[in-house]
C-alpha cells in the first residue's frame, strides 16, 4: 500500500488573527513609551528571521499584547501600570488602520470578554508560512512557556495535529525539499519573488499517511525534525525524509528541480 493518500494531513489548517493588528502588535518604541511590563508581551517571529525551527525569545522583533485579566484585576497588579495607560489610549485614540478606528469601539473586539482581551494560550501545534521566500517557513509551537509566546497573525497558517505522536514526523516532511517542490506547483507567485500559500492550497497537497508508516520510519522522521531545529541542516533532514519514503535515489534530482523552480520564480519577479 502506498504511504500516500489523496490527502493525508491528519491536521486542521486555519488562519490566525488578532482582529486589530495596529493595536495589539507593538514594537519597542511603544513598549518604552508606555513602560509595558514584559509579562504582557509575547514575542513575534518576524519574516526576516523566520527560519524554520522553534520560536526563541532572541528572534523577537515585535510583540503581541497578551492580556487575559479584566481591568479590576489589572488595577491590583503593580506590573500593569504601563499596560493600563496603553489600554486607556485604546479607548480614546484612533490607531492607524484602514478605518482609523478607536480600538475599544471595534464591534469585533466588543464581542470578547473585555475589548482588550487577547489570549495566546491554546495556540496550534505549529505554524506554516503563508508567504515564503526560498522555502517554506515552519515554526513549531512547543515546550510550553517560550514557544507558545508567538503571534501567528495573518501571514501564518495554523497547523493542528490530530495525533500528537505523528506531529514531528509530519513537520519533517513539510520542511523537506520534496514538499517544497510540490509547493512551487500549488502556490501563487507574488511580487518580489515570494510564494503565497493559502489554507486551501495546503489542504490539497499530498503528504505521507503516517498511520501507514511503521514506527521506525515515524521515529526516524521525528528525530530528523528535532535535529533540524538545532542544526538547520537541510541536507540531513532531506536524507532522512527521502530514505523513509523509499526515494533515496531521487533526492539529488528533486533538490536540483526545486532550486531551479525557485530561481525561475524569483527571476520572473524582477
Amino acid at each position: 500500500r502506498s504511504i500516500y493518500l489523496e490527502i493525508a494531513w491528519e491536521v486542521t489548517l486555519s488562519w490566525c488573527y488578532t482582529n486589530f493588528n495596529n493595536y495589539f502588535v507593538i514594537g519597542d518604541e511603544t513598549v518604552a513609551e508606555y513602560d509595558i511590563h514584559d509579562k504582557f508581551l509575547y514575542p513575534i517571529l518576524l519574516p526576516k528571521s523566520a527560519i524554520s525551527g522553534k520560536v526563541r525569545n532572541g528572534d523577537a522583533g515585535k510583540y503581541i499584547l497578551a492580556v487575559t485579566a479584566p481591568m479590576a484585576d489589572l488595577l491590583r497588579d503593580r506590573d500593569a501600570k504601563g499596560l493600563i495607560r496603553y489600554i486607556k489610549a485604546g479607548e480614546t485614540r484612533k490607531f492607524p488602520d484602514e478605518s482609523g478606528r478607536i480600538p475599544a469601539e471595534s464591534p469585533t473586539l466588543k464581542r470578547k470578554p473585555f475589548w482588550f482581551y487577547m489570549n495566546t494560550r491554546g495556540m496550534p501545534d505549529a505554524f506554516l508560512g503563508a508567504i515564503n521566500n526560498d522555502r517554506l517557513k515552519v515554526v513549531e509551537n512547543g515546550d510550553g512557556v517560550d514557544t507558545t509566546r508567538f503571534g501567528a497573525l495573518d501571514t501564518w497558517v495554523c497547523f493542528e495535529g490530530h495525533d500528537r505522536g505523528h506531529l514531528h514526523a509530519i513537520l519533517a516532511y513539510v520542511r523537506s525539499s520534496l514538499f517544497s517542490l510540490h509547493m512551487e506547483v500549488s502556490g501563487h507567485p507574488m511580487g518580489g519573488g515570494a510564494l503565497k500559500m493559502q489554507v486551501e492550497d495546503y489542504e490539497t497537497m499530498q503528504v505521507p499517511d503516517m498511520a501507514v508508516l511503521d514506527a521506525a520510519g515515524r521515529n526516524k522522521l521525528a528525530e530528523a525534525w528535532k535535529s533540524y531545529c538545532k542544526t538547520l541542516d537541510q541536507d540531513r533532514l532531506d536524507g532522512a525524509v527521502f530514505d523513509v519514503l523509499g526515494l533515496a535515489g531521487k533526492k539529488d534530482e528533486v533538490v536540483r528541480r526545486l532550486l531551479a523552480a525557485i530561481e525561475k520564480r524569483k527571476s520572473k519577479s524582477g
